[in-house]
């Protein structure tokens, strides 16, 4: 039998193939607005610039996570580059993270930058 994964269809927990792509439709939307309105910041992280430095951060920190000490995968902008695209190649400002703690950072980040934006509703 060959290994499945959890992935939610339709809002709905179902078991695929672990080798399966489940793409919603809000995913591929985000991606189209991303593309139109952030190209140049998309385009950074495609170029080879990029690619040297990341190469250069995980070898510089051996390849392991700065947060919890497991193998990194990622090259993580200590301050993002959303908020301060001049320094995006100071090596300063980059330190590897695994994929777990990259998403706690960046999920920590948006919800900070969020706090600041106006509610539709009060909550009284």
């Amino acid at each position: 039998m060959p290994s499945k994964k959890l992935a939610f269809i339709n809002g709905r927990p179902q078991l695929v193939d672990v080798n399966a792509r489940v793409r919603s439709e809000a995913d591929r939307q985000y991606n189209r607005v991303r593309n139109e309105q952030q190209s140049d910041y998309l385009k950074f992280y495609h170029s080879n610039e990029w690619k040297q430095l990341r190469e250069q951060i995980l070898i510089r920190d051996n390849s392991l996570c700065q947060r919890c000490g497991l193998q990194a995968s990622l090259v993580d902008h200590i301050v993002p580059s959303e908020d301060d695209w001049e320094d995006r190649t100071n090596a300063d400002n980059l330190q590897a993270l695994c994929r777990d703690c990259h998403y706690w950072k960046t999920r920590r980040e948006t919800t900070k930058r969020k706090k600041g934006q106006h509610r539709a509703m009060k909550i009284t």
